[in-house]
């Protein structure tokens, strides 16, 4: 499944952006809103630009002692900073998300070259038709959050303890992380999202909101339309334990 771009699972995959793997930080699968061609199409403008940037790049280097003779001590700073980072990823078991900050110190040199660089007219052509997926992913993302969090909190207000709310791994975390009580062991258990059973195993899951309009045992209470994406209808549903 890593073939095809996107493939980051905490920043950006087939099912939209962020972590939204099936039972990953919320109960159920979410709707996969990229279809197989679209991801060919993505990796092919994400393939030619990467090129590109690789390319400039390139010319940086090789013009970089005729360039950066006065900046010596800035580049080498800026370069210890990004090795650092790519230290930290790779000594660590972490999460792809870690890589970002490299990108920063990699703008931050690209953007002293750019009076000299002329960036290609596709490449503003390619970063435009992205800019369309990932502003209204983003909204959508957003409002699925926003959502969630606004259903999980009148639940807890309304007097539903915290430990019979599933409300994902994130909601939890804010509420509940550190408050399982001593005794009660983690454990694994078919269909229970990963973050229950590991983190979360005093959880009764009385309340769930999930990605799935049918869940064996429980009744469904709620819908929550949070967007629209290529004519497909998004949902939250919240369910109660029978």
């Amino acid at each position: 499944q890593n073939i095809f771009f996107p493939y980051f699972g905490n920043i950006i995959s087939m099912y939209g952006l962020g972590p939204r793997d099936p039972n990953g930080v919320l109960d159920g699968s979410p709707m996969q809103i990229i279809s197989l061609d679209e991801r060919i199409f993505l990796t092919v403008l994400i393939s030619l630009s990467a090129g590109i940037i690789l390319s400039m790049l390139v010319d940086i280097v090789m013009n970089f002692s005729k360039k950066m003779i006065a900046s010596k001590k800035m580049i080498a700073f800026l370069a210890l900073s990004a090795l650092s980072q790519v230290a930290v990823v790779f000594m660590f078991l972490s999460f792809d998300r870690y890589y970002l900050p490299i990108f920063l110190f990699l703008l931050i040199i690209v953007s002293y070259f750019i009076k000299t660089i002329k960036i290609p007219l596709v490449n503003i052509i390619i970063l435009l038709i992205l800019c369309v997926p990932i502003i209204s992913l983003t909204k959508l993302s957003l409002t699925e959050n926003r959502i969630k969090w606004q259903v999980a909190d009148n639940l807890k207000n309304s007097g539903v303890p915290i430990s019979e709310i599933d409300a994902g791994y994130e909601w939890l975390g804010w509420n509940s992380y550190g408050k399982t009580p001593l005794g009660i062991s983690p454990y694994w258990a078919e269909g229970i999202p990963w973050y229950i059973g590991r983190l979360y195993p005093d959880n009764q899951r009385i309340y769930v909101i999930s990605h799935e309009a049918i869940i064996n045992s429980y009744e469904l209470v709620d819908i929550y339309s949070y967007g629209q994406v290529g004519g497909m209808q998004f949902n939250l549903y919240l369910h109660k334990k029978m």
